[in-house]
């Protein structure tokens, strides 16, 4: 199997610098439409209501992994991006529009929405990262290009506490087009600069989203990837729900809840920056499983904290932990899994574990608080998130095998 080689330190930055304004200009977008569209879906539809939002995340995410897994095997990566920010632009512009001639489900559609547009958006940079950098190189750069996109959320988490007085949540929500329009635009000029456009390396036939899945279910590496990604989002949702009824009780006004989901994500860049500033050492110290094992038992511990005494800042700080090492030293040491494959897995597999198993995870997880609800088990969901850090650490363990074997025949 072939994977990028690693090339001169110029030339490596050169290709680095408009993937990093990209990672600026996606989170930054992000910042925006994340805490706004969460409160008018609390506003309109109160905490008990994010199960049914997440199955429908679920199901659009089928839908988004096919489109996504069909663009990637016909066009080059950097086409995917802009094609992505643009019609994510163009669906916010509509529901906008619903939003503000009330139609019913406006705001259901909003949340939905921003689930769908920054899993695949996102996901496509990191696919176009995979296959432009060899695996020497990605140690150092990835922990480079995630502190980008911290910085990136950070302005526009600055921006919408600066923002909320003047334009209020729906202004807010609407800043996130230009910035969308930002990525296009970034996204089209990058190419130039970098050549991201020679990574479509894809010939010979072109898949179907049946064939891609597959290709998904012959691959075990991809497959233990995909295993992984699941038990961890649904672990992180368990949380998110603990946290999103607490911060409803605590925060009764949709403005001072907005700016209250805003302070925690704040809180999650700086953590994140942090993180990530280290991230590239931690891994060349510790290397790629070692990260896989530290991240847990870090959330193991924040988890913990939260057990013991049940309060808001212990939530909150549990979800500021569980977010940050995800955004951060998990996520540089999953992409670098996703180098020793051939470029096809890098692409059009990555669509199928990280675009759908991201998102269908949640509406695991809403299954998972149905039922809980249904039998009176409510407040046994942060015991039950513990419960799945356990088994994250048991299903990284074969995926750290696989990696080894991996990376030792390349």
């Amino acid at each position: 199997m072939s994977q990028p080689k690693d090339r001169p330190v110029g030339e490596t930055l050169r290709e680095a610098a408009p993937l990093a304004l990209l990672a600026i200009a996606i989170l930054a977008s992000y910042s925006f439409a994340r805490p706004t569209a969460e409160a008018l879906f609390l506003e309109a539809y109160g905490s008990q209501a994010f199960p049914w939002a997440w199955l429908a995340v679920a199901v659009f995410a089928v839908l988004a992994s096919a489109l996504y897994a069909r663009a990637a095997s016909r066009q080059p990566l950097d086409r995917v991006l802009r094609g992505g920010a643009l019609l994510s632009a163009g669906v916010l512009a509509l529901l906008l529009a619903a939003h503000a001639f009330e139609i019913p489900g406006a705001a259901f559609a909003l949340y939905v929405w921003k689930d769908i547009y920054i899993v695949v958006v996102l996901e496509t940079f990191w696919a176009i990262a995979n296959a432009r950098f060899g695996l020497g190189q990605a140690r150092w750069l990835y922990g480079f290009f995630l502190l980008a996109g911290t910085g990136g959320s950070m302005l526009g988490n600055l921006g919408l506490r600066a923002l909320m007085p003047q334009l209020g949540t729906l202004g807010v929500l609407q800043a996130v087009l230009p910035v969308l329009l930002i990525v296009a635009a970034i996204g089209a000029w990058a190419p130039v600069r970098s050549g991201l456009s020679a990574a479509h390396a894809s010939a010979g036939p072109r898949p179907a989203f049946r064939a891609q899945v597959t290709r998904l279910g012959a691959s075990r590496y991809l497959q233990l990837l995909l295993a992984v990604v699941a038990v961890i989002q649904i672990g992180v949702t368990l949380v998110d729900a603990v946290w999103t009824r607490s911060l409803e009780q605590v925060f009764p006004s949709l403005d001072a809840r907005t700016e209250a989901i805003g302070l925690v994500y704040l809180y999650t860049d700086v953590l994140s920056a942090t993180l990530q500033l280290a991230a590239g050492p931690i891994v060349r110290l510790i290397g790629v499983p070692g990260v896989l094992m530290l991240v847990p038992a870090l959330v193991a511990v924040s988890l913990g904290v939260y057990l013991a005494s049940a309060s808001y800042l212990a939530i909150a700080a549990a979800k500021v932990v569980g977010k940050a090492c995800d955004y951060s030293l998990f996520r540089a040491a999953k992409e670098l899994l996703y180098i020793p494959l051939d470029y096809a897995e890098k692409t059009e597999g990555k669509g199928l574990v990280d675009i759908l198993g991201y998102r269908v995870a949640k509406g695991a997880a809403s299954g998972i608080l149905l039922a809980l609800t249904a039998a009176g088990l409510l407040g046994a969901t942060g015991t039950l998130a513990a419960a799945l850090v356990v088994l994250w650490m048991a299903v990284t363990l074969p995926l750290i095998a696989a990696f080894r074997r991996r990376t030792a025949s390349t």
